[in-house]
This record gives C-alpha cells, structure tokens and sequence, in this order.
C-alpha cells in the first residue's frame, strides 16, 4: 500500500481509498483497479495483480503485487512475478498500447 501511495506521488495523482464494493476509480487521465481481472484476447494464466493503474498520459500501465516473503525469499518471490506476468505484459502491451512496469 506505501508503494501504491508513492506511486501516485510521483505520478501526480491522488491516492484513492481503496473501497472493497467498488473495483476501480477512474479520471481523465489515470484509471486504479484492485480485484478484477484483466480481460484479454488470449489465454493468460495471472491475470488478477493486486492493483492496476493505467496512466493515459504517459502511456504507461503500473502492476502493482502485494506480497510480503520471508527476508530469504525476496529475490526469489521478485523472480516468479516477473514469470508469472510477463504473459500479461504482452498482452497489455498488445491490446491497450501501453508500456508495463511491476512493483512489488
């Protein structure tokens, strides 16, 4: 959730409180979501990261994973989520036009 906050900071938008009944907050330039998949063409197995965020100025999409490891376990957790989306990279890329970064 820091991440999130200084991620917005640095982006010049306001942080949202995170709503459990809602599952985005979209304005003119930036779009969140949290909970919800990401439709795409083809088959990607990790679809869902925690918290999206399409900034539409910048075209860039920012995937952001929450988890927290064990201290000897960071490299390795950092490791499996760049696998594990990486299917998803391509696919944002391909079908919203947008470069993709992950913070974890």
């Amino acid at each position: 959730m820091i991440k999130y906050v200084n991620i917005c900071i640095t982006q010049h938008a306001k942080p949202q409180a995170l709503n459990p009944q809602t599952n985005g907050r979209h304005t003119h330039t930036h779009t969140v979501m949290w909970n919800q998949a990401v439709l795409t063409d083809r088959e990607v197995t990790a679809n869902m990261p925690d918290v999206i965020n399409k900034n539409k100025d910048e075209y860039t999409c920012t995937l952001i994973d929450v988890a927290i490891p064990a201290e000897r376990n960071v490299v390795q957790k950092e490791a499996e989520n760049n696998l594990k989306y990486k299917s998803l990279y391509k696919e944002i890329l391909r079908m919203w036009n947008l470069k993709c970064r992950l913070y974890q």
